[in-house]
């Protein structure tokens, strides 16, 4: 989320102007906050399937749809392109409470805070999170937008290689590199 943060900028300037790409940064972050969101409620909407009440998914989709609608209305209004955003972000936050509450009731499912972001995680997402706050100041500067994001990465990277994967799984990957630098040394 933070490389896309830190390269939106210039890479949307590039793609479509330097107009688009100034006033497409921040709408952008929104959508990509609203959509690892989303991603969180893919789990219980699949639980939820699993213990057979598919239509559980289908009522709290129908119950957010009007106020989704109204609010996307006002907030367009108020901020444009980044309203519609908040709109969509805070929609599928909603959704993703309502579905972690209904994943709860209907499948006994523990929502202990613990259980879904142990600690190795938080910090791994905060190597990402954290360079993403910093985009206001380094949106100017093409070289520290880069700096900022490859260090997020490597933060990152290293987190989860040292917190994340079992000794199995390092051991896979660095076989796994080693055949492909072998194949591309031919």
């Amino acid at each position: 989320m933070s490389t896309l943060a830190f390269s939106a900028g210039p890479l949307l300037t590039i793609w479509a102007g330097a107009d688009y790409g100034t006033a497409s940064v921040v709408p952008l972050g929104v959508l990509a906050a609203g959509c690892f969101i989303d991603g969180l409620s893919f789990v219980p909407r699949m639980l939820l399937q699993a213990a057979g009440r598919p239509d559980l998914i289908a009522r709290y989709l129908m119950i957010t749809s009007v106020p989704y609608l109204v609010g996307a209305v006002a907030l367009v209004q108020i901020w444009g392109i980044v309203g519609a955003a908040v709109a969509w972000t805070a929609r599928t936050s909603v959704e993703c409470m309502l579905m972690l509450l209904a994943a709860r009731r209907t499948a006994g499912v523990s929502l202990d805070v613990a259980t879904f972001l142990p600690p190795v995680f938080v910090g791994s997402l905060l190597a990402l999170a954290v360079p993403a706050a910093l985009v206001p100041w380094t949106r100017d500067s093409i070289a520290s937008s880069a700096v900022v994001a490859c260090a997020s990465v490597l933060a990152y990277t290293a987190l989860t290689w040292a917190r994340v994967l079992t000794a199995e799984e390092r051991n896979w990957a660095v076989a796994y590199c080693g055949a492909l630098l072998r194949r591309t040394d031919r």
